[in-house]
């Protein structure tokens, strides 16, 4: 469920569709990187 989360937050983050499906090593960064903060200013 998580990598599955993880991987429809990343789709959504780029406008496109098939494309923008993370590869493998991609989602694996971004899982080790959740919960760190984010600055969004």
């Amino acid at each position: 469920m998580r990598r599955a989360s993880a991987a429809a937050a990343m789709v959504v983050m780029v406008r496109g569709d098939e494309e923008n499906l993370p590869r493998e090593d991609d989602l694996r960064r971004f899982l080790e990187g959740y919960g760190r903060q984010v600055d969004l200013r």
